[in-house]
């Protein structure tokens, strides 16, 4: 069986400066931040086929929805926690 890879699924968040992309080839959801263009957090979720990526109406979570009709939610990190992860 040939298994699909790319992004499948993006969100915006709220207030346009976060993307989310979701997709089979590295089995995570992908934070950018898009005032910079770089990648600023993976969310693993491995065996997850994605189908729809959503921020909350606050942005602070994201919410994936797979091809199976199966949720996943994570919270989204705050910038000040990427900055400290990145030091």
């Amino acid at each position: 069986m040939r298994r699909i890879t790319g992004i499948h699924a993006v969100g915006f968040s709220p207030e346009g400066k976060r993307l989310a992309t979701a997709g089979s080839s590295g089995e995570s959801v992908k934070l950018w931040n898009l005032e910079t263009r770089q990648e600023v957090a993976t969310l693993n979720a491995p065996g997850f086929a994605f189908g729809k990526v959503e921020f909350s109406p606050d942005g602070n979570s994201i919410l994936v929805t797979s091809f199976h009709d199966s949720l996943s939610m994570w919270r989204v990190p705050s910038w000040e926690e990427i900055r400290a992860a990145e030091d």
